[in-house]
């Protein structure tokens, strides 16, 4: 290893562990930056190698180890550091934008089922009755605020029962999403490293077909595991057309970044809004798509 290679390997090193140690802290914003911890080790790989970005994780699960707990030595190994280096090595190989979030999408919901396996069977933690644990505790909480005690339960279950059943799209959907930010911060933190990346991938104009809507409608008419995660499937993708709606309007009416930050801190408070700006988008044309 060259001399400089090492030193800004224990930097990012450093800086990775940092992240995840605020994130973990942090209500609200630390969300954000846990899920963009795997972007110090993309630049590593960029700019040097994927030994270089394995090396940094494993520093900086170890640190973390040490300092808070072995949850997040596995945080930092399955998700920060495989979707780094998974990440980080296809932006190296020049693979297009499609290519590149399809990889992400693979490497988080591989983090994720590791993370699981590990967890359920070799720590031995039982986390569907964790999970179900800490439904019954808002569901209790619910009650004593003056809930009928039936319709919380009835809730309650079928919380459990459709996270059971609808786990593997959850965790794509998951997936996706992750990777989608993990592309565009990347994007423009290379950019400014002179980074050359000759592809754009524009989300403003994604835009899907009208006919999905059928398979919505069906989903809330049936009830099988099948629809269900149709369901899912489907919710996460007319967000997604919301989002590429506001991210339109935000990149052409020259709106203060400010906004972008506060939408950002109250995402999941607006992710029901983006929702119907999706819905709505598919029959009114907010960007005028259709014309073009």
């Amino acid at each position: 290893m060259e001399t400089k290679e090492v030193v800004e390997g224990a930097l990012l090193a450093a800086l990775v562990t940092v992240i995840i140690i605020i994130g973990f802290f942090l209500p609200m914003l630390g969300n954000i930056l846990l899920i963009l911890s795997p972007l110090p080790i993309i630049i590593a790989v960029t700019r040097w190698n994927s030994r270089l970005g394995i090396i940094i994780s494993l520093v900086s699960a170890i640190i973390l180890f040490i300092l808070i707990n072995p949850g997040l030595f596995l945080f930092a190994i399955f998700y920060t550091g495989l979707l780094g280096v998974s990440l980080g090595a296809a932006f190296d190989e020049g693979f297009k934008p499609k290519i590149i979030i399809g990889i992400g999408t693979i490497a988080a919901a591989s983090s994720f089922l590791l993370t699981f396996f590990v967890v359920q069977y070799v720590l031995h933690t039982n986390i569907t009755a964790q999970l179900t644990e800490q439904i019954n505790i808002v569901a209790q909480n619910y009650k004593q605020l003056g809930f009928s005690a039936e319709v919380t339960n009835q809730v309650s279950e079928q919380l459990i029962r459709t996270l059971k059943t609808t786990f593997p799209t959850l965790m794509l959907c998951s997936g996706l999403l992750i990777a989608i930010l993990n592309y565009y911060f990347s994007i423009n933190v290379l950019s400014k490293l002179n980074f050359n990346y000759p592809y754009q991938l524009k989300i403003e104009k994604f835009k899907l077909s009208k006919l999905l809507i059928l398979g919505y409608l069906l989903a809330l008419l049936f009830n099988n595991i099948f629809f269900d995660n149709l369901y899912i499937l489907l919710t996460f993708l007319f967000s997604l057309q919301g989002l590429a709606v506001a991210y339109h309007f935000y990149t052409t009416k020259e709106v203060s970044k400010w906004y972008l930050i506060v939408a950002i801190l109250f995402f999941p408070l607006i992710i029901n809004l983006l929702f119907f700006i999706g819905i709505f988008d598919l029959w009114f044309d907010f960007r005028n798509l259709d014309d073009a």
